[in-house]
């Protein structure tokens, strides 16, 4: 039957109209694929096509003021697992999965049910199964030769100095994450950006052969140069131990300062712990033993606080080096009775100081009146943080000014109904001897990239002044009779003029009650007239025997003068004062020796030697043809040979004629290391110049006018 023409005319249309339908939906459909859906589809496809490994980036290392490593990371391995290939292997070879997994568990140490389970997960790609692991156990895995197993490149933290600046330092999370301390701190700097390696694979998740591999490099942390100085931390931390195994105390806090700059040259805690063995399974233990206590925590300073009501008597004109007061064991202020260390009769300011006499301050504390002396203590920055690079730090507490009783203001002002941080104190009692600004206190010198470049360099920052030239040199001058005449005779340093001071503070237990034991420390600078070093030594609860006092000039300030003593002569600051003791010995050269060695040599010459590392001798100090009394103590540094690396040679500069400036800029451009004695241009040194020599020699110059 022949269709008419409007029959024909609808059929048409219909067809029509379908066919707009059907691609209208084809239209939807390419845009749904393409547009909404081609992203995650894309992300799929390359999933399938390719796999990518993380390339850890190597987080930077931690120096200290001269460039010796405190933290650094090295290469570690990590075990991959890729479950579709296993799986695909394990068809040809029956039991793979089981011999595999119960192999790497044996050598790894790990659960061989657990690592089955992730070996059998082909729902995954990939799959890290442990994380830095031992060459040793690289090596046995690498021997095994199984299909699947893989290894990525990752970095572990390592620390060489071991248990030295513990809880300056702090440490990281297995991730490189800093978590404590400086680590922490300053982790925008050391951490890096991670890299990676894409390369092709089959739908089987197979490496396809000859295929192409992409790699993006990471970029490794900066290096982060401190003010500690290594030398001298090695000085400090020694004595803490030598404090801490005599008086068995609740901790030692130790910190030394340049009064000058504000940097910190050391800080220690004890009890300590080994850095590379962090003892993470105890979380109480862990957070107890981290805590970097001459930061976090407050206490009552003690009679060393007496130095700033001294000052502050001197700059209000209230008082002078021979004012005299009256002693009589006792005061009665308020409602109670305060007691002095003894019965002094008439006493100057000056010998108050030094025998630290209560009755003293607290005449001193009433006359100066509360809003003048919490005016002065508030300039010395007692009661708000110093602003120091590192975390968590506490600000001290200070009585409201309108609570404050007559009682309260007379302890305040020998030490107590105050607290502040061991940081806060040493901070204040810099600016006591530094001709009277208040510095920042700092722990970083400079943050460096792997070019060299300074990304950031802490600057010497004055945040007041706190007083005047002149009191600040009364001051140092009053503090020396504490070292001659009173309380820190025992922090003596032959051949040198220092000033120090000591305190005594008390404790209080959970209700509030004294105890029976103290918070004992000493506070001293050197020299007398050009202070170069500040230190503060406390001994928290030393545990005394045979009747013995446990104050800060008992306990704390042999202390004190050891690493004074020590420190100066690193420092090659010269005596001022001849010594009797005329005995000495020329130090002998034991760089290159084993330990052994040194030993013998050194012996021979009456001398002993305080060893780090291992390996054998990097760095001696005195160094070699130094002058120093028989019996004198070497810090000797050692180094393994793959840490020395070959020597570097270099031609000495003629420096006849130059100045300090010139001299000290010709033999840092060739990484020299130098000693300079006397004033005007110079006329001799101890390197012909043209010598080749290597890169760790020191070059002595002597200078003439």
């Amino acid at each position: 039957m022949q269709l008419t023409e409007h029959k024909r005319k609808m059929r048409f249309v219909r067809c029509l109209q379908f066919t707009c339908i059907l691609f209208a939906f084809l239209v939807v459909r390419v845009f749904y694929l393409q547009i909404v859906k081609g992203p995650e589809l894309v992300e799929k496809a390359l999933n399938q096509w390719t796999r990518e490994t993380t390339v850890s980036a190597k987080r930077g290392s931690i120096v200290d003021t001269n460039g010796e490593v405190l933290a650094q990371s090295g290469s570690a391995d990590t075990v991959i697992l890729h479950p579709k290939t296993i799986a695909t292997s394990a068809k040809k070879q029956a039991g793979l999965e089981e011999t595999i997994a119960n192999s790497l568990a044996a050598i790894l140490d790990m659960d061989a049910a657990g690592v089955l389970e992730k070996v059998k997960d082909t729902s995954k790609y990939e799959i890290w199964l442990k994380r830095q692991i031992t060459q040793d156990q690289a090596d046995q895995i690498r021997a095994l030769d199984f299909p699947g197993v893989d290894f990525a490149v990752d970095t572990k933290r390592y620390y060489p100095k071991g248990d030295l600046l513990t809880q300056t330092l702090g440490f990281t999370s297995v991730d490189g994450e800093g978590l404590e301390g400086l680590e922490s701190y300053y982790n925008k700097y050391l951490t890096g950006t991670a890299g990676s390696t894409v390369s092709e694979t089959d739908v089987k998740g197979n490496n396809v052969a000859f295929g192409e591999q992409y790699y993006n490099p990471p970029t490794d942390g900066y290096t982060v140069q401190l003010s500690i100085d290594y030398i001298i931390q090695s000085y400090v931390e020694k004595a803490a131990k030598d404090a801490y195994e005599k008086y068995t105390p609740t901790g030692i806090m130790c910190i030394a300062m340049d009064p000058n700059t504000g940097e910190i040259l050391a800080m220690t805690n004890q009890p300590s712990y080994d850095l590379n063995n962090v003892p993470r399974d105890d979380a109480d233990a862990l957070t107890a033993m981290t805590r970097n206590r001459c930061v976090v925590d407050t206490n009552d300073p003690g009679s060393v606080f007496k130095v700033f009501t001294t000052a502050a008597a001197l700059e209000e004109n209230i008082a002078n080096p021979s004012t005299t007061f009256t002693c009589t064991g006792s005061r009665k202020v308020g409602d109670s009775t305060i007691r002095c260390t003894g019965k002094h009769g008439t006493i100057s300011l000056e010998l108050g100081l030094a025998k630290s006499c209560n009755s003293v301050y607290i005449d001193l504390g009433l006359q100066l009146g509360t809003e003048r002396l919490y005016e002065h203590i508030r300039e010395f920055g007692f009661g708000e943080k110093t602003n120091v690079d590192f975390p968590s730090e506490a600000s001290g507490i200070l009585i409201d000014e309108s609570k404050v009783k007559e009682g309260d203001l007379a302890r305040i002002a020998f030490g107590q109904s105050i607290t502040a941080t061991p940081l806060q104190t040493l901070t204040a009692f810099c600016s006591i001897i530094n001709g009277g600004e208040l510095l920042e206190p700092h722990l970083l010198k400079t943050v460096k990239d792997a070019d060299g470049n300074t990304i950031e360099q802490k600057e010497r920052t004055v945040v007041r002044r706190t007083i005047s030239e002149s009191t600040s040199k009364t001051m140092r001058e009053m503090m020396e009779k504490t070292i001659l005449e009173g309380t820190g005779t025992r922090a003596k340093v032959s051949g040198y003029r220092i000033g120090g001071k000591s305190g005594t503070a008390q404790k209080y237990d959970e209700n509030g009650k004294i105890k029976e034991s103290h918070y004992s420390s000493f506070m001293a600078f050197a020299p007398l007239d050009d202070p170069q070093i500040a230190i503060l030594f406390i001994v928290d609860e030393p545990t005394t025997t045979d009747g013995t006092s446990d104050g800060g000039g008992a306990v704390a300030a042999p202390y004190v003068g050891q690493i004074l003593e020590e420190t100066l002569k690193y420092m090659r600051i010269e005596p001022t004062e001849q010594t009797s003791d005329q005995n000495t010995v020329q130090v002998p050269n034991v760089l290159g020796m084993t330990q052994e060695e040194a030993t013998a040599e050194l012996a021979a010459k009456g001398l002993t030697a305080t060893f780090q590392g291992e390996g054998v001798v990097a760095d001696q100090l005195p160094a070699a043809g130094e002058a120093v009394k028989a019996g004198e103590n070497i810090a000797v540094t050692l180094k393994k040979e793959e840490e020395l690396g070959p020597a570097e040679m270099v031609t000495v500069p003629n420096l006849k004629g130059k100045t300090k400036q010139e001299c000290k800029q010709a033999l840092e451009d060739l990484g020299l290391t130098y000693y300079f004695h006397g004033e005007g241009k110079a006329s001799w040194q101890n390197q012909k110049a043209g010598t080749e020599v290597e890169k760790r020699t020191e070059i002595r110059v002597e200078f003439t006018e």
